[in-house]
């Protein structure tokens, strides 16, 4: 359960990034299935967690677009990696600043993913 509750305070952390940044238009992928299937309405949230999935939900609401759905981890490898380089920063403050300098990962994850996805 501990590794839904990570999941859940990620996606809550992209959620709100995603508005300030003024993206209105939203494709949530997620590993976890009990949590994409609560976000899509499909289940119950398990307790440990539902108030928060509840507020992500609600903030979902002031999208324009929102599309969840569940990607299995191997198939999510660009944001596990990003995940796994950007596990230091220690606040939400630096997350901006680290996005601005680190650039060139980002545009070398990204360039990963699109060639998995030409051979696939």
């Amino acid at each position: 359960m501990l590794r839904v509750s990570f999941e859940v305070k990620a996606v809550e952390i992209e959620v709100s990034f995603a508005w300030d940044a003024g993206i209105r238009d939203v494709v949530v992928e997620i590993d976890s299935k009990i949590v994409a299937d609560t976000l899509q309405g499909q289940c119950t949230p398990p307790m440990v967690v539902s108030n928060v999935l509840v507020g992500i939900a609600y903030k979902l609401q002031d999208f324009r677009s929102i599309q969840v759905s569940r990607v299995k981890r191997r198939g999510n490898k660009p944001a596990h990696l990003m995940a796994k380089f950007a596990k230091e920063i220690d606040n939400i403050d630096n997350f901006v600043t680290w996005i601005k300098e680190n650039l060139l990962l980002i545009e070398l994850v990204i360039a990963y993913d699109i060639l998995n996805l030409s051979f696939s």
